[in-house]
């Protein structure tokens, strides 16, 4: 079995020096504050996760 690395991407956002963090929606952690992230797709890059987690997170 070949090596397997996976790969988590966290997302800072920063308007005006203020960090805007997300807030999570249903499940254990709901209404938590939290960074958008996500793991890095096979042949994905990271700049693409960040932009996906992101736009999943409804944070643009």
């Amino acid at each position: 079995m070949p090596d397997r690395h996976l790969v988590d991407v966290h997302v800072l956002l920063v308007r005006a020096g203020d960090v805007l963090p997300t807030q999570r929606r249903g499940g254990l952690f709901d209404g938590l504050w939290h960074l958008p992230s996500g793991k890095l797709d096979d042949g994905e890059d990271v700049l693409s996760t960040a932009a996906r987690e992101v736009q999943e997170e409804g944070a643009s």
